[in-house]
Order: C-alpha cells, then structure tokens, then sequence
C-alpha cells in the first residue's frame, strides 16, 4: 500500500472509563511524522563545528496527540460534550494520555512483510 488511509480510523476505550466513552485516533502519514518532528526540535548551528539537536519530548507527545486524536465522546460534569480541541487535549490526565498514546504508537507500529500484505 502506497498511501495511509486517514480516514480508516479506530475507537479506543480505556477500561476505567464510563461505558460509552471513546476516543477516536488516526494513522500517521509520513507528512504528519514530518510536521512531528518539526513541532519537537530544534537545531543549534551556533557553532558550526558542533551542531546541537534539541529534542522536546513533551512537545513530541502533544503533537502526537493533536494529529491523531480526530475526535472523542467526553463530556463535562454536566453531560455536555466536551470539545476535542488542542487545548482540551493539554488537559487530560496522565493517565488517559498514556494509554492514548499507547493505542496511537500500536495503530502506527512498524508491520512486518507479512502484516503489509494483508493490510
């Protein structure tokens, strides 16, 4: 396959999450890992003799989940939907960011010749 289909989507559910709660993510495209690693480092060539790269892994992991986290069904104490926006995505907890960003690495994991061709 040629192309990443962005729109073959999956709905994720974390087991402590109430009955119905989803988070939707997508595949990468070699663009989208592009846009990642720009959004996560920075070069020094203040000295050209040595060139320092400077990797944000906190920056990493919000781009990450801001290009592939297309939508979720949270909602507020209130019942109401709870926009899936970059700022909302900054204020999940811990624990919910870390199983997302599991479930988005395995959706874009390395497949093996096999795997490619049943994909």
């Amino acid at each position: 396959m040629h192309f990443v289909d962005l729109a073959a989507t999956r709905e994720i559910h974390a087991d402590w999450w109430p009955e119905g709660e989803t988070v939707t993510i997508r595949p990468f495209s070699w663009s989208d890992e592009q846009r990642i690693s720009e959004r996560s480092t920075t070069v020094d060539r203040s000295d050209p003799e040595n060139v320092v790269v400077h990797y944000d892994n906190v920056a990493w992991n919000e781009a990450r989940l801001d290009i592939a986290v297309t939508g979720w069904t949270f909602q507020d104490k209130s019942g109401q939907p709870v926009p899936c926006t970059t700022e909302n995505k900054r204020r999940l907890c811990r624990q919910d960011v870390v199983f997302i960003l599991r479930e988005i690495q395995d959706l874009n994991k390395e497949r093996t010749a096999d795997e490619q061709r049943n994909f």
